[in-house]
């Protein structure tokens, strides 16, 4: 029945290719942590289904896989839903770079900050250089960018005032 689930797709939001093994799942939060209702896998080409007949206001939508940042989201309307997942490379370049901009000068002096411009202007600051050397290291590196190399250097990321390095996603 249409009306207690969804079908759709996961897709990569920059190359709009299917994400295979993409886990969708509706997640009811709680006191008590975190309750999963319904679960399932994208296929090659990143299409699922996922029926979910208890589902109700402040359920949440969760999208997750290996080399992709977790989405989450309130719950949509029952039916066809896209959901695009950013490469947790990509995300967390960006985040790199709209920590610059909101830093302003030095750090924003290009059109497009990089991490080894920030390391070399914060040569007085070790942590945020050790940070911005990690953000060049595995955003730019050949290895793999999953949830455990992305916590890394997340955990080197300078605060901003009432925020945490990375913020919410």
């Amino acid at each position: 029945d249409p009306r207690v689930g969804w079908t759709g797709r996961v897709i990569d939001a920059h190359e709009t290719v299917g994400v295979r093994g993409a886990e969708v799942r509706v997640e009811r939060p709680s006191f008590a942590g975190i309750e999963v209702l319904a679960s399932t896998e994208a296929n090659d080409a990143g299409r699922f289904e996922l029926r979910c007949d208890s589902a109700k206001r402040g359920d949440r939508l969760v999208v997750s896989s290996r080399l992709y940042s977790t989405l989450q989201r309130d719950l949509p309307h029952f039916g066809e839903v896209e959901i695009a997942l950013v490469l947790r490379r990509r995300a967390l370049l960006d985040r790199f770079v709209a920590w610059a901009r909101r830093r302003g000068p030095p750090f924003d002096a290009s059109l497009e900050p990089t991490p080894g411009q920030v390391a070399r202007t914060a040569h007085r600051d070790s942590n945020m250089g050790a940070w911005a050397q990690a953000v060049e290291r595995v955003g730019f590196g050949p290895g793999v960018v999953d949830e455990a190399a992305e916590e890394e250097v997340d955990r080197l990321a300078p605060q901003l005032a009432g925020q945490g390095g990375r913020g919410k996603r």
